[in-house]
């Protein structure tokens, strides 16, 4: 076969699968969208600055309870491997999720102290959630790895419409936490139907419990909590500062909006970029490091397309974005408005590096990875600490927004020289 032909297949290939993923996702964030202006005239600021801390916190712990080993799943060419893999994270999930609780339980006075609305039932609610999202994660991996990207899709519209209409439901009856309540209920939705995928782990290979397998795949991918658990746990607490930080600074109210705001910018940005980083991270994974130069074709392509996306998407939440945001949730939310306009030139950086971190991956650049994040972490905890007391929260997003831009664009800069042939020096 040609390579011309080659390029061709791939490309349809890689289109299809694409569409498959950002229909579902579509379809998806779109039944969540439709309910939020029901939700905002439902719930207070308040309430919404109470949901925006629980994720804040359920984002941070539950990426971490499987120590990463989650990322080494789509890796082996070995299915039988992969599903050892897939037992050790489950374990790891469990364990470490339950002494996380014991943690929290034991602190609970000290916890109240910074977030009064914070108690027992609250942390139980996240207990449940991170395990769930946790196994979530990792069946999602599962099927990037056995690229079922229809059911990907299926899986995101099924969990987004019973979290949608089970948040609805519990807001209208006046239920405490309504949104937690329903973000638990919408993540073990997801989770159930991935589990009833005809591709899910344990039926097309028997389970293996040997303790020497589970040891064996520990010893191997050591890499993973050695540097991508450091790693991700400076990137979920970078971006949890924000809220966390703006709810004791500003106070709930001002931590609902930043909340609102935020989850309006991932209903319609992340489901562009997180679908293009499942199926880079599948395709990449497919070609390996040792094919640069279709790895470099395969990104070059896809980030000038989403550089393009990005143009228009960030421009029009700059100049529209904020009038747009006032109409459809009432005055009341104005403040929401005028962080999505701020957040316009994070989103534009975001669009072309966002989807192609997972390079760091297939290349095995773990050490990289850790610094990129740490970098990350100094800047917006330096930023959040030095400007904080000085400056308003507009000030403060703003210069939050910039940074990132700058960010992002020097991250996106390194992937290309990453995928990038080094040339014979002479």
């Amino acid at each position: 076969m040609s390579n011309s032909k080659k390029n061709y297949l791939t490309t349809n290939k890689l289109l299809s699968n694409f569409f498959k993923l950002f229909a579902g996702t579509t379809i998806a964030k779109l039944v969540s969208f439709l309910v939020v202006p029901a939700l905002s005239r439902l719930l207070t600021p308040e309430e919404f600055g109470e949901y925006s801390v629980f994720m804040a916190v359920v984002t941070v712990v539950a990426p971490l309870l499987a120590l990463r080993y989650v990322d080494a799943i789509p890796i082996p060419r070995s299915g039988s491997k992969a599903q050892s893999i897939l037992i050790l994270s489950l374990a790891l999930i469990f364990l470490n999720g339950t002494v996380a609780l014991a943690i929290a339980y034991f602190f609970i006075g000290k916890i109240t102290e910074i977030y009064p609305f914070i108690d027992k039932s609250f942390l139980l609610w996240i207990y449940f959630t991170i395990l769930a999202l946790s196994c979530y994660e990792m069946l999602n991996l599962w099927a990037v790895r056995v690229r079922s990207f229809g059911v990907i899709a299926k899986t995101q519209i099924s969990q987004s419409f019973t979290g949608a209409v089970s948040k609805l439901v519990l807001a209208y009856l006046s239920v405490p936490m309504a949104l937690i309540v329903g973000q638990t209920i919408q993540n073990f939705t997801g989770l159930l139907a991935l589990l009833k995928n005809k591709d899910a782990p344990f039926k097309k290979y028997k389970p293996k419990f040997s303790i020497n397998i589970l040891k064996s795949s520990a010893v191997e991918f050591a890499q993973y909590p050695k540097y991508r658990l450091a790693s991700r746990a400076l990137l979920v607490v970078t971006q949890a500062i924000p809220v966390m930080a703006i709810s004791k600074l500003y106070g709930a109210e001002e931590a609902g909006q930043l909340g609102l705001a935020f989850t309006v910018v991932t209903a319609s940005v992340m489901v562009i970029v997180d679908n293009v980083r499942k199926l880079y991270f599948g395709e990449s994974s497919r070609i390996g490091p040792e094919n640069l130069t279709e790895l470099k074709s395969l990104t070059f392509r896809l980030m000038f397309k989403m550089l393009l996306i990005s143009l228009l998407v960030s421009s029009s939440m700059y100049f529209i974005g904020g009038k747009v945001f006032v109409v459809i949730f009432g005055n009341e939310w104005q403040l929401a408005g005028e962080i999505v306009e701020i957040y316009s030139l994070y989103v534009f950086s975001l669009f072309f590096a966002g989807p192609f971190v997972d390079i760091l991956n297939v290349m095995n650049k773990q050490k990289t990875f850790l610094l990129i994040n740490f970098v990350r972490f100094l800047l917006v905890s330096c930023l959040f600490i030095i400007l904080s007391t000085n400056i308003s929260i507009h000030e403060l997003l703003w210069s939050y927004s910039i940074s990132m831009l700058i960010f992002y664009s020097a991250m996106a800069f390194y992937f290309i020289t990453l995928v990038s042939p080094q040339k014979n020096s002479t």
